[in-house]
């Protein structure tokens, strides 16, 4: 029997990414930052969170109400934190706004970290569709490697997540597993060809049934996943620390496909030359096979590249540019925590 209608006022291409109609126009992909994350506001939050019981306990109005069960107990969220409210607020907000602004999401695909995927819940909260759109939780968007020189985060398993009560794909296969990502000795250029391999799977994967796509990462992400899908070379980190030190929490980057008929005339106006129009960076020395080991910097799994290379293969280039969203942008500030012992005289 065909499929039920979708609800009044909703569009059949917001139904899922399974609808069976190709939407139309050009592709859109959104790139988010998570949200206010709890440990770099509050510190070192944990030890007075937990009671002797290992049982959580809000101290401040703006930590979360609750916080998931993981197998690693409390401990686990040292290096993988959740969500403060504001966090939640701040995601919910954007997701509002790009159902306001007539965006419409297809495809999902987020960091393993619980900010990113608390991030990802509220965000398609906010657009109505969380319970429509299941999360695919993909390893390799994940922030620099080198920055983890101590410890990798142990990151909650999809079983853990759905309990937690988010819409999450069990079947997924990531580009990347989390076992691959043990390299703390990446380097900057191995980590913006790393997000670019994923940003690329994800968009050939989803090109057959088209519709937009929602990466949800990092601060860097949003530059790592398309700088080089515009044409462009990896940044040094000098220039890379410059540009996430002015990406600020839940933060979103816009990418579209440009159509053959736009790209005609981009190219009359000279727009090949545009810093931010390119065919998806395939002419890139640096991706002449993806992740392969001609590849200067390339990821060290070789076998995990390829086997994805397979799975996913290679359509004719397409040609991407960073546009505005039709949104406005999320702003904040830090604040210090009120103490009412200063209303008191000292004696």
């Amino acid at each position: 029997p065909p499929p039920p209608p979708p609800p009044p006022g909703q569009r059949e291409d917001e139904v899922s990414s399974s609808t069976p109609t190709r939407p139309l126009g050009p592709r859109q992909l959104f790139i988010a930052r998570h949200g206010e994350r709890v440990d770099f506001t509050f510190g070192l939050w944990i030890p007075y969170s937990f009671d002797k019981d290992r049982k959580y306990q809000r101290k401040d109005l703006n930590m979360p109400p609750s916080v998931p069960d993981r197998r690693d107990g409390p401990e686990g969220f040292t290096r993988d934190c959740p969500l403060t409210v504001i966090g939640t607020v701040q995601a919910k907000m954007v997701g509002e706004a790009m159902k306001e602004a007539g965006v419409t999401i297809h495809h999902v695909f987020c960091s393993p970290s619980l900010r990113c995927v608390q991030t990802c819940h509220h965000i398609l909260t906010g657009m109505g569709v969380a319970d429509k759109l299941k999360i695919n939780i993909e390893p390799g968007l994940f922030e620099w490697l080198a920055w983890y020189q101590d410890e990798m985060p142990s990151w909650m398993s999809s079983e853990e997540l759905t309990s937690a009560g988010y819409n999450i794909e069990p079947g997924y296969k990531p580009y990347i597993s989390s076992e691959e990502l043990q390299d703390t000795q990446e380097t900057c250029q191995q980590f913006f060809i790393r997000n670019f391999f994923i940003t690329q799977c994800t968009l050939q994967a989803t090109e057959e049934a088209g519709g937009n796509v929602l990466l949800i990462g990092h601060a860097a992400t949003l530059d790592t996943c398309s700088r080089q899908l515009v044409g462009k070379e990896p940044r040094p980190v000098n220039e890379l620390m410059s540009i996430v030190r002015k990406v600020p929490y839940c933060s979103v980057a816009m990418l579209e496909e440009v159509m053959e008929d736009d790209e005609t005339s981009l190219m009359q106006m000279g727009g090949r030359s545009s810093p931010t129009l390119s065919r998806g960076g395939r002419h890139s020395p640096t991706l002449s096979r993806l992740g392969g080991r001609s590849s200067p910097g390339g990821i060290s799994s070789m076998s995990l590249m390829s086997r994805s290379t397979i799975r996913t293969p290679a359509p004719p280039p397409k040609v991407w540019r960073i546009v505005q969203p039709p949104f406005p942008p999320m702003t904040h500030t830090s604040v210090s925590t009120f103490d009412w012992k200063m209303l008191l005289d000292k004696e």
